[in-house]
């Protein structure tokens, strides 16, 4: 009896573990968006519950009813709380140096833990990529330099992740716009990246103890970063 139970619980297991993680990344009006699923289940983000609280004794104004001491002209006047004050929406500009340090970083992980990432590579699934870039700018040549550069940047990182992955491409558009000046640039990337668990798991602690090692390139201690590069380059050529 207890062996049929084992049984039953180490094939419930075995097929947790061959179930995909799925990692869904969207870029949007300058915005990234993450979202990680299991079985159907949100990991990250989590929904945030906020619960109202009423009371009966406390009297909400009418919307319509006017303020006492401010004109009725004033109340009426609505503020666009849409976009936080101080904050827009990323420049081509700045999407393209957020491209630039991504691959660096990048290569700094491919680099020390190039093992344990060929392993995911050969096991993960980037799935449903959608790409629709619209280039926008006020002064032609400057519009049509960028239009080259995000061209560029976008078909060398499919043919990157296509080279190292089962890649599925739905959609890849980059149009350059000259007459629509008053309006920015339009940006949005989508995809899906699928990897079962138990290859996750694995590989992830491999990739994790390498990456300890080069912490410090990566999260910004600069100075740390090349005094131990340059002790690897040096221990390399003896």
């Amino acid at each position: 009896m207890w062996i049929w139970i084992l049984a039953g619980i180490a094939l419930v297991l075995l097929i947790l573990l061959m179930l995909p993680v799925v990692l869904s990344v969207r870029l949007s009006e300058g915005k990234f968006k993450f979202e990680i699923t299991y079985i159907f289940i949100k990991i990250f983000p989590k929904d945030k519950i906020t619960k109202s609280v009423t009371s009966d004794d406390t009297e909400t104004p009418s919307e319509t009813e006017p303020i006492a001491g401010i004109p009725e002209t004033e109340t009426e006047k609505t503020v666009d709380t849409s976009t936080p004050a101080g904050k827009s929406k990323r420049s081509i500009a700045e999407m393209i140096e957020l491209g630039k340090s991504v691959k660096e970083k990048l290569e700094i992980i491919y680099g020390s833990s190039s093992k344990g990432i060929r392993r995911i590579c050969r096991k993960i699934i980037v799935d449903d990529i959608k790409v629709d870039i619209v280039v926008r700018g006020k002064e032609a040549a400057k519009t049509a330099v960028n239009y080259g550069i995000v061209s560029s940047i976008v078909y060398s990182l499919i043919a990157v992740v296509s080279s190292l992955a089962t890649t599925y491409v739905e959609n890849c558009d980059i149009d350059c716009d000259f007459d629509d000046i008053t309006r920015e640039s339009d940006v949005n990337i989508s995809l899906a990246i699928k990897i079962r668990l138990h290859v996750l798991l694995s590989s992830g602690l491999l990739i994790g103890t390498k990456l300890l090692k080069r912490r410090h390139e990566l999260f910004g201690d600069k100075k740390k970063g090349k005094k131990r590069k340059l002790m690897r380059t040096e221990a390399a050529a003896e």
